[in-house]
């Protein structure tokens, strides 16, 4: 069974649009609340905790736990600090009496920061930091946040302290929702034009597009011919734009999609031109996930007077841009790749 709703979609693709515990590179950007005296920075320069290029070259997520314990009116005697890094993909919405609500752990990771030396258990901690990296598999796949579903990354820190008094401040760090970004890995067919055409008794068309890979913020030029081989039709309007489908996995899959399109009327008895068609810049990334997965498709609804409308669809992937540099060194490879294989041949 599928059904169809509308939804609102918000992406995560800059550290700035998260409400992070602390968001300090430095001493001097550390909390003064006592409440905070477990915190996440960045790595050195980075503006993120993510390395590399999920989906197309290693990456991983690194940082620093910081641990201030002179803001504690207290010592602190310490056990043990686990760091977690966790994947969730959580599913909750509803239309009509269809509802939809899920939740699946994808990834769970653990490092030991600090273990006590001491034989009684406890060790005093100064001021220090914990550097830590946790590889990314190479089957993680990007965040993704809207109002019905969430691919959600959380890193949390607990420590495990003694007691001195019946109360205590917290022990762990709050834990932390992070943006990882996937990157489709390009291949020669991804950078090839897509051209589909068909030819009946009344009418004939074609349209193209330049590849198969599109990117938040940009305008993707597709070609629309379409010549009427009966005179008594004509065009009423073009509707045209690039459409989101959500499927959850929850017993059964389900089905969501958002359409966005731009509609041109008047077109006359026929049509040759570009249709520019604008990808959202909150564009959510192709993904395909055990609980949640994403597709993208061009779609034209050419309505007609006197013959039945004609509606194009062209399946794309949508990821992050990648820096160009890199984008031209893998095509060049594959280039290389596909050139070597043919002389095999």
């Amino acid at each position: 069974m599928r059904v169809s709703t509308t939804i609102g979609t918000k992406t995560v693709s800059d550290i700035s649009q998260l409400q992070l515990p602390v968001k300090a590179t430095s001493p001097s950007g550390a909390p003064t609340n006592p409440k905070y005296f477990m915190y996440f920075t960045f790595s050195g320069t980075n503006q993120a905790f993510q390395s590399g290029y999920l989906g197309i070259t290693n990456s991983c997520i690194q940082g620093t736990l910081h641990i201030k314990s002179s803001m504690l009116k207290q010592p602190l005697l310490a056990k043990q600090i686990v760091l977690t890094l966790k994947c969730v993909q959580f599913a909750h919405w509803s239309a009509g009496r269809t509802r939809v609500s899920a939740s699946l752990k994808t990834l769970d990771l653990s490092q030991t920061l600090f273990t006590s030396n001491d034989p009684k258990g406890y060790q005093l901690l100064n001021d220090c930091e914990f550097p830590f990296v946790f590889p990314l598999p190479a089957t993680a796949v990007g965040s993704l946040h809207t109002d019905a579903c969430r691919i959600e990354y959380q890193l949390d820190a607990k420590l495990k302290r003694k007691k001195v008094k019946w109360y205590q401040l917290s022990s762990r760090a709050e834990w932390t929702l992070l943006p990882v970004l996937w990157y489709a890995f390009p291949t020669m067919e991804m950078y090839q034009p897509a051209i589909l055409s068909n030819t009946d008794s009344k009418i004939q068309w074609s349209f193209s597009i330049p590849k198969k890979h599109v990117a938040p913020n940009e305008v993707i030029n597709a070609r629309l011919n379409i010549t009427f081989l009966n005179p008594s039709i004509s065009i009423k309007s073009i509707e045209y734009g690039l459409k989101t489908y959500m499927y959850v996995r929850a017993g059964k899959w389900s089905f969501t999609g958002k359409l966005r399109m731009t509609k041109a009327k008047g077109m006359g008895n026929e049509f040759t031109g570009d249709l520019l068609i604008k990808v959202p810049g909150d564009v959510i990334s192709t993904t395909n996930g055990p609980l949640i997965k994403v597709e993208h498709k061009i779609k034209v609804k050419v309505s007609l007077s006197g013959a039945k409308d004609i509606e194009i669809e062209q399946p794309v992937i949508a990821s992050n841009v990648m820096p160009t540099e890199l984008h031209q060194q893998l095509l060049r490879a594959q280039n290389l790749i596909s050139y070597n294989m043919q002389r095999l041949n």
